[in-house]
């Protein structure tokens, strides 16, 4: 089954004042009007202060990361790096992401994300793609997700496997991983494909 998820789109620049601004609003979970009605009323400070991962209607804001990994192929295209875990029915590809730690920035979360997640070190951060907040009905919780753009540095395998370190909820997991043509990115699981047209635009 799918998560429900209602969300709106933040196209923002990580905490800079001003320049957070609503870009879509996706009415998917019944009840969510009353979240985008509270977003709307803010100012422009206020807005900004209560989409950095702090609260929202006396509820917290898990903050999320998800790197999206590229690199360049022999005759010049890109691909994207993803997985599936072995362990897991629903068969949906992802990439490496998980929370963000606090007092943790979220270029330094995704980092320590794909060594625990893939086990790769040799990558470059290029942008972000943006940041959107929704409610995942299955863990019952307010999301900001950054989705964070990497270059993989230097040779990678095709295909591999990585059993997940650190601390979380996924650790001693098995993920098998592969690259997809940037073309390809309409498989990745729905929640994940917020910033796709971004990768499009840019390395298609």
């Amino acid at each position: 089954m799918y998560d429900t998820i209602a969300a709106v789109s933040i196209i923002a620049a990580f905490g800079i004042p001003g320049e957070t601004v609503i870009n879509n609003v996706f009415h998917i979970n019944r009840g969510y009007d009353s979240f985008l009605e509270k977003l709307r009323s803010l100012n422009a400070s206020e807005r900004n202060l209560k989409l950095e991962g702090k609260y929202l209607g006396g509820q917290n804001i898990k903050r999320k990361v998800s790197a999206f990994i590229i690199r360049e192929t022999a005759n010049g295209k890109y691909q994207v790096l993803v997985h599936k875990c072995l362990n897991d029915a629903i068969q949906f590809f992802r990439v490496p992401g998980g929370g963000v730690d606090q007092q943790e920035e979220a270029t330094a979360a995704a980092r320590r994300e794909i060594k625990e997640e893939a086990g790769l070190e040799n990558v470059k951060y290029i942008s972000s793609l943006g940041s959107t907040i929704y409610y995942k009905e299955f863990i019952q919780s307010y999301i900001q997700r950054y989705d964070l753009l990497f270059l993989v540095d230097g040779h990678t395998p095709d295909n591999w496997e990585h059993c997940v370190t650190g601390n979380g909820d996924d650790k001693g997991e098995i993920y098998s991983y592969e690259w997809i043509d940037i073309q390809q990115l309409h498989v990745l699981d729905p929640e994940l494909t917020t910033h796709i047209d971004v990768i499009k635009s840019q390395y298609a």
